[in-house]
């Protein structure tokens, strides 16, 4: 399953957890787990902000029920939708063979 991200209000903490799911021939259920609980978080840090890319702040990795600094620090970047159009131009007369608007594909 694909992890996801939320505050925890008790302990004004911002979680990244990947709960796992069931899987059956005629449903899928997600196991339940109480709001306030990280025993399916895999980073942490410890912040209260409206939203964890607005500040840098230390995330922590559980490790054997701690939190704990990774070597390689983790950042909380906002990511976007790529455009749907590009314009290139470029400063010399060759360019113009590749110049112009050019609309993104999808995959």
């Amino acid at each position: 399953t694909a992890p996801t991200i939320r505050f925890m209000v008790s302990q004004t903490r911002w979680i990244v957890e990947r709960v796992p799911r069931l899987m059956g021939r005629r449903r899928s259920a997600k196991f339940t787990h109480d709001s306030e609980d990280t025993k399916f978080a895999v980073a942490s840090a410890q912040y209260d902000a409206p939203h964890p890319a607005l500040v840098q702040v230390p995330w922590c990795m559980q490790s054997g029920g701690n939190w704990e600094e990774p070597q390689q620090p983790i950042v909380c970047k906002i990511v976007r939708d790529p455009p749907e159009r590009v314009f290139l131009i470029g400063p010399l007369k060759s360019h113009d063979a590749v110049s112009g608007t050019y609309k993104l594909m999808a995959d």
